[in-house]
Protein backbone atom coordinates (compact mmCIF):
# COMPACT_ATOMS: atom_id res chain seq x y z
CA UNK A 1 0.00 0.00 0.00
CA UNK A 2 1.12 3.44 -0.91
CA UNK A 3 -1.09 5.92 0.69
CA UNK A 4 -4.73 5.45 2.22
CA UNK A 5 -7.55 8.49 2.80
CA UNK A 6 -6.73 9.24 6.79
CA UNK A 7 -9.45 7.55 8.70
CA UNK A 8 -9.77 8.18 12.46
CA UNK A 9 -11.74 4.43 13.12
CA UNK A 10 -8.35 2.86 11.98
CA UNK A 11 -5.02 2.85 13.22
CA UNK A 12 -3.27 3.17 9.66
CA UNK A 13 -0.85 5.05 9.64
CA UNK A 14 0.15 5.51 5.67
CA UNK A 15 0.93 8.42 4.03
CA UNK A 16 -2.02 10.99 3.16
CA UNK A 17 -3.16 9.37 -0.37
CA UNK A 18 -4.86 13.68 -1.00
CA UNK A 19 -0.99 14.81 -0.86
CA UNK A 20 0.94 12.17 -2.91
CA UNK A 21 1.39 12.64 -6.31
CA UNK A 22 1.58 10.01 -8.90
CA UNK A 23 4.42 10.99 -9.95
CA UNK A 24 5.80 10.06 -6.49
CA UNK A 25 4.27 6.03 -6.89
CA UNK A 26 5.40 5.38 -10.76
CA UNK A 27 8.88 7.46 -10.99
CA UNK A 28 9.74 4.99 -13.74
CA UNK A 29 8.32 6.33 -16.84
CA UNK A 30 8.20 2.92 -18.02
CA UNK A 31 5.61 1.62 -15.81
CA UNK A 32 2.38 1.22 -17.77
CA UNK A 33 -0.19 0.30 -15.38
CA UNK A 34 -1.16 -0.23 -11.80
CA UNK A 35 -3.69 -1.26 -9.59
CA UNK A 36 -5.82 0.95 -7.31
CA UNK A 37 -7.99 -0.60 -4.73
CA UNK A 38 -11.36 1.45 -3.50
CA UNK A 39 -13.43 0.25 -0.52
CA UNK A 40 -11.46 -2.28 1.29
CA UNK A 41 -13.94 -4.02 2.90
CA UNK A 42 -16.07 -4.27 -0.84
CA UNK A 43 -12.36 -4.70 -2.63
CA UNK A 44 -13.32 -2.69 -5.39
CA UNK A 45 -9.65 -3.24 -7.79
CA UNK A 46 -9.55 -1.23 -10.67
CA UNK A 47 -6.44 -1.73 -13.43
CA UNK A 48 -5.40 1.92 -14.58
CA UNK A 49 -3.20 1.89 -17.62
CA UNK A 50 -1.13 4.82 -18.61
CA UNK A 51 -1.61 4.99 -22.10
CA UNK A 52 0.28 8.24 -23.09
CA UNK A 53 2.20 11.16 -21.05
CA UNK A 54 1.03 14.48 -22.20
CA UNK A 55 2.14 18.20 -21.29
CA UNK A 56 -1.43 20.19 -20.59
CA UNK A 57 -1.66 23.96 -20.79
CA UNK A 58 -3.42 24.73 -18.00
CA UNK A 59 -3.21 22.63 -14.79
CA UNK A 60 -6.09 21.11 -12.91
CA UNK A 61 -6.55 18.56 -9.94
CA UNK A 62 -8.89 16.52 -11.52
CA UNK A 63 -10.92 16.14 -14.18
CA UNK A 64 -14.24 14.14 -15.57
CA UNK A 65 -13.91 13.72 -19.50
CA UNK A 66 -16.39 10.88 -19.71
CA UNK A 67 -18.38 8.28 -18.67
CA UNK A 68 -21.30 5.71 -19.21
CA UNK A 69 -23.30 4.33 -16.24
CA UNK A 70 -24.41 5.45 -12.69
CA UNK A 71 -21.89 5.13 -10.03
CA UNK A 72 -22.33 1.54 -7.67
CA UNK A 73 -24.09 2.40 -4.84
CA UNK A 74 -21.98 2.93 -1.73
CA UNK A 75 -21.01 -0.52 0.28
CA UNK A 76 -23.14 -2.46 -1.87
CA UNK A 77 -20.89 -5.13 -1.55
CA UNK A 78 -18.71 -5.57 -4.25
CA UNK A 79 -18.82 -6.58 -7.62
CA UNK A 80 -21.29 -9.72 -6.52
CA UNK A 81 -23.03 -6.87 -4.64
CA UNK A 82 -23.24 -4.39 -7.30
CA UNK A 83 -24.57 -7.28 -9.95
CA UNK A 84 -27.32 -7.86 -7.50
CA UNK A 85 -28.02 -4.12 -7.44
CA UNK A 86 -28.47 -4.28 -11.36
CA UNK A 87 -30.70 -6.69 -11.46
CA UNK A 88 -32.84 -6.11 -8.72
CA UNK A 89 -33.27 -2.37 -10.68
CA UNK A 90 -33.76 -3.72 -13.61
CA UNK A 91 -36.52 -6.07 -12.58
CA UNK A 92 -34.15 -9.33 -13.63
CA UNK A 93 -34.14 -10.56 -9.59
CA UNK A 94 -33.43 -14.34 -9.77
CA UNK A 95 -34.05 -16.49 -6.69
CA UNK A 96 -30.38 -16.14 -5.62
CA UNK A 97 -30.98 -12.51 -4.66
CA UNK A 98 -31.85 -12.63 -0.78
CA UNK A 99 -34.66 -10.40 0.14
CA UNK A 100 -34.81 -8.04 -3.38
CA UNK A 101 -37.39 -6.12 -2.81
CA UNK A 102 -35.39 -5.11 0.97
CA UNK A 103 -32.69 -4.02 -1.89
CA UNK A 104 -35.09 -2.48 -3.83
CA UNK A 105 -35.92 -0.07 -1.09
CA UNK A 106 -32.51 0.54 0.02
CA UNK A 107 -31.85 1.43 -4.18
CA UNK A 108 -34.46 3.56 -4.06
CA UNK A 109 -34.21 5.74 -7.48
CA UNK A 110 -31.04 4.50 -8.28
CA UNK A 111 -30.81 2.86 -12.02
CA UNK A 112 -28.01 1.28 -13.56
CA UNK A 113 -28.15 2.99 -17.34
CA UNK A 114 -28.45 6.28 -15.65
CA UNK A 115 -25.41 9.15 -16.33
CA UNK A 116 -26.00 12.34 -16.33
CA UNK A 117 -21.98 14.03 -17.51
CA UNK A 118 -23.38 17.71 -16.28
CA UNK A 119 -23.99 16.24 -13.06
CA UNK A 120 -21.41 13.93 -12.35
CA UNK A 121 -18.80 17.15 -13.41
CA UNK A 122 -20.27 19.59 -10.56
CA UNK A 123 -19.32 17.22 -7.88
CA UNK A 124 -15.84 16.09 -9.94
CA UNK A 125 -13.76 19.17 -11.49
CA UNK A 126 -11.32 21.19 -9.91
Amino acid sequence: MIATIPDDDYAVHDPDAKKVKLSAFLPDVGSKRFFYQYDFGDNWWHEVRILEVVSMPRRFVRQLLAGERAFPPEDCGGIPGYENCVAVALDKATSEIEDPEHLRGWLGDWRPDRFDLAAAKKGFDC
